[in-house]
């Protein structure tokens, strides 16, 4: 299930995001998904010769633990896998969950098929 849905702009010209967007214009630079198996997911991506982004690591707090780890896609585009099945908190260790008087409706949508990308 892809989950982020958080878009990043660079604070000043120095950041990893400013150098994707000068090299590459606007764009996704990292897609997150929503996975059981990070550590199998990464390990089998890797067996197959794609370049590791992120070991797998583990972070921890009282409500539990998530995994992430990460591969390079085509061109410097990064997918991270984040298995949260054994956390409870708001998002990731660390996270604070933020109460907001506005709560969009939900559309329905639980699960992607698929993925497909442009490459030129």
């Amino acid at each position: 299930m892809l989950k982020q849905d958080k878009l990043s702009t660079p604070l000043n010209s120095k950041s990893p995001i400013n150098d994707h967007i000068v090299k590459d214009g606007d764009g996704v630079k990292v897609v997150a998904l929503w996975l059981v198996g990070a550590r199998k997911v990464y390990e089998e991506t890797i067996s197959r010769s794609i370049k590791s982004y992120l070991k797998p690591v583990v972070e921890i707090d009282e409500h539990g633990e998530i995994v992430k780890a990460g591969i390079y896609t085509y061109g410097e585009a990064i997918h991270m896998f984040v298995e949260r099945k054994n956390y409870n908190g708001a998002f990731f260790p660390s996270f604070v969950e933020c109460k907001s008087d506005y709560n969009r409706e939900s559309i329905g949508l639980k699960y992607i098929d698929h993925m497909f990308d442009n490459v030129g």
